[in-house]
């Protein structure tokens, strides 16, 4: 019989038709929280570009913020705002990661590097081409709003390289106390807002930094653990919880309205982050709780996999990059008028909004070949010790946060350059002792 033709009815109730193989996941990933991750990413890339309110008028930009100058679009902020979310998922990959690889030192550095590697090179890259703008005719307004614009979310890493360094003590906490260290976490963030407020100094709330994003990272280390496997009721009963807390915060307490920052507002539940952050993040965990098995039914679909696998690669291009598209399509669309100017929160303003957006996007893709292609990652040798692995992840915190402060062009600098952050990231890398010649760090 040749071996193309069909088989026989006797056969084939003996041999099944073969069936295409279906890509097995990877061991130890939890597909809901890689679909969380996707999702939260891509809704911090299209929030920012939603809110972004730029426009070209009389021969230069002028950029407002649409929450200030339409309050009642901070109510979105509260199906926007999922950093909680992003950290949570931080905790759950962090938590099944180390426990994998055995040695903290090499574990540690590799996740350093794994956040350094793809900064350093946009930073450096985003700082030459505003100064290539500066030298061709952008005015310096321009170029200073720009370079602040394009790392004005880095905020994130340098909370997130401070989560990492804890990792090991999260995992320890939880598996002595369960689900109490995330809720002694939160007790923490609700005495740091209290003695703030009493002794009216606002910097004490910056300890949050420690105690919010690190509680939502804890509650990602329960998930990987088990401790969230709780029955759909009880999940509801988080999430009430946690609104609860928001509301009585926001109603009566006298908390801001918005779950990001409103520049000119001055409190804010972002940054520092507050206990009605931690109230969000309670929130929106013990929604997943109790949608997780619908949820992870859809996002174990074949289908769904493979769509949730390739977008889970490009997350942290997605992430550094949007705003980078953002910047160039702002110089495309808004002089030319392919996205006309209209009052900022008029009814007109919201029709093109989609235009925006979809330029942005368009934009954006076009630029993740290069981003991914520039992120590429760097062997981090084997023997890297904890203490190495450590002053390499506190360099690296510095020098995000001096990004996040300064932009990539401060007009303070010689050449506009960030020298002192690129600086500080570069210092990571080699405690690091990454290089082309050295042995990998198992991921």
């Amino acid at each position: 019989m040749p071996l193309d033709s069909p088989p026989t009815p006797a056969v084939r109730t003996l041999v099944p038709t073969p069936r295409r193989p279906e890509a097995p996941a990877r061991p130890g990933r939890d597909p809901l929280v890689d679909a969380v991750r996707v999702v939260a990413v891509l809704t911090v890339a299209v929030g920012h570009a939603l809110v972004a309110a730029v426009a070209w008028r009389g021969g230069g930009f002028e950029a407002e913020h649409v929450l200030g100058a339409s309050p009642w679009t901070q109510w979105l902020t509260y199906g926007f705002q999922v950093m909680p979310l992003v950290f949570v998922c931080g905790g759950v990959a962090n938590a099944a990661s180390l426990a994998g690889h055995g040695r903290f030192g090499p574990w540690l550095g590799s996740r350093v590097e794994r956040l350094v590697g793809p900064t350093l090179t946009y930073a450096a890259l985003a700082a030459a081409l505003l100064v290539l703008g500066a030298v061709v005719g952008l005015s310096p307004e321009t170029v200073e709003v720009a370079g602040r614009a394009l790392t004005m979310h880095l905020w994130f890493l340098a909370a997130y390289a401070l989560v990492l360094v804890a990792t090991p003590l999260a995992v320890r906490a939880q598996q002595r106390w369960g689900l109490r260290a995330p809720v002694a976490l939160l007790l923490a963030a609700a005495l740091v807002d209290a003695a703030a407020r009493a002794v009216g100094e606002p910097s004490l709330a910056w300890c949050n930094l420690l105690f919010v994003w690190g509680g939502a990272h804890q509650l990602g280390v329960a998930w990987q653990a088990g401790s969230l496997r709780l029955p759909p009721r009880t999940g509801l009963a988080i999430a009430l919880a946690g609104g609860s807390l928001v509301a009585v915060l926001v109603g009566l307490l006298g908390y801001p309205l918005s779950m990001v920052s409103v520049p000119g507002a001055g409190a804010t539940n972002a940054g520092p982050p507050s206990l009605a952050m931690a109230g969000l993040a309670t929130t929106q965990v013990g929604l997943l709780v109790a949608a997780r098995r619908p949820l992870t039914a859809r996002a174990s679909q074949p289908g769904a996999m493979a769509g949730i696998g390739a977008l889970n690669a490009a997350a942290m291009a997605v992430y550094l990059w949007h705003f980078a598209a953002m910047t160039i399509a702002a110089l495309v669309l808004l002089p030319t008028g392919i996205v006309p100017d209209h009052p900022t929160g008029s009814g007109m303003w919201w029709l093109v909004r989609p235009l925006w957006i979809g330029g942005c996007g368009l934009v954006l893709v076009a630029l993740l070949p290069l981003a991914r292609r520039l992120g590429r990652r760097r062997p981090v040798p084997t023997g890297v010790t904890a203490a190495r692995a450590v002053a390499a992840a506190g360099l690296a915190a510095a020098g995000f946060l001096t990004l996040t402060l300064l932009g990539v062009a401060p007009a303070t600098l010689p050449l506009g350059l960030p020298i002192p952050a690129l600086a500080l990231l570069g210092a990571s890398l080699l405690v690091l002792g990454v290089g082309p010649g050295s042995r990998r760090a198992a991921a």
